[in-house]
Formats: structure tokens, C-alpha cells, sequence
């Protein structure tokens, strides 16, 4: 006696397919007043060019992103050269689901060095750019569509 096979539907088997994968799709600025309120004095001043930027992250990837992230920026010629970031920031805290296409505007201020009209952003989800500090990963497509050079003019 034969017994008829029956086969196993592989699809079932296998986890979600595909990665996220973000990218930085813009930047605008603006520049800041120098003083800002401070305690104790009440006003804090500084002759150091003070920015807005606003980031438009964008998730081009075909998996959802529902945790929080790192950006981490620097002005330094010094970094640029080490690719290291002073600067960073978490994002997406508390973390909202970034659905695959969608984006999400993150808006922050820094100092730059009035030495160097450009800044280098990075979404750093592959712990690089933070030597010392470790911060976790996201598994992305690509990490090499993470970082974009702002040329400042003011």
C-alpha cells in the first residue's frame, strides 16, 4: 500500500521577508539668536552660529519600524576624517510605527563652529560614528544611504 504524500506549504514556515531601510531625505535650517534663557542669569549668550534643523527621515525599506533610533551629527573637520559624531540624539521616543514609505520630521538646535559651514548627519543605526558608546542596531537593507553632508551658508 502507497499513502499519498502531502506537502508542507513553505510559506507558512518562513518569518517576514524584507528590512527596513531609512534614509535621510532632506534637511532645512534656520539660524538661531545667539542668546538663549539660561539659569541662573536668565540669558545665555554666545558668538558661536546657533541652527534649527528640521530632518525628514523617510523609510524606503519594506518593513515596518516601530523602535527608536540614534542621529548623530558633527561639524568638525576632525570628526569627518575619524567618522565620529560628537553630537547625538535619540529619535522616535516614544517610538510611533514608521511604515514602510512614511516618514517622520525630527526637528533639533545645535552650535557650529563658525570655522566650518557643513555638518554630517547620520541615522546611526549600525553603532558606527559613536566610538565608545555603543548603541543598539537596526537591522537595515543598507547602512550606506544613512548620512548626508548639510552645506550651511549664512
Amino acid at each position: 500500500m502507497v499513502l499519498p504524500m502531502y506537502a508542507c506549504n513553505t510559506n507558512e514556515l518562513v518569518g517576514p521577508t524584507g528590512k527596513t531601510d531609512l534614509v535621510i531625505e532632506g534637511i532645512t535650517y534656520q539660524r538661531e539668536p545667539s542668546c538663549v534663557p539660561g539659569i541662573p542669569s536668565g540669558v545665555v549668550c554666545s558668538g558661536v552660529p546657533f541652527f534649527k534643523y528640521t530632518i525628514r527621515i523617510r523609510n524606503i525599506g519594506s518593513r515596518n519600524l516601530d523602535q527608536f533610533f540614534y542621529i548623530s551629527n558633527t561639524h568638525s573637520e576632525r570628526d569627518y576624517r575619524d567618522g565620529f559624531c560628537s553630537h547625538t540624539a535619540m529619535v522616535n521616543n516614544p517610538p510611533i510605527t514608521l511604515s514602510a514609505g512614511d516618514y517622520i520630521d525630527v526637528t533639533f538646535s545645535d552650535y557650529v563652529d563658525e570655522g566650518t559651514a557643513r555638518v554630517l548627519f547620520v541615522i546611526n543605526t549600525n553603532d558606527l560614528f559613536s566610538k565608545g558608546i555603543h548603541l543598539p542596531t537596526i537591522d537595515e537593507l543598507h547602512y550606506d544611504n544613512n548620512s548626508f553632508t548639510l552645506n550651511l551658508q549664512w
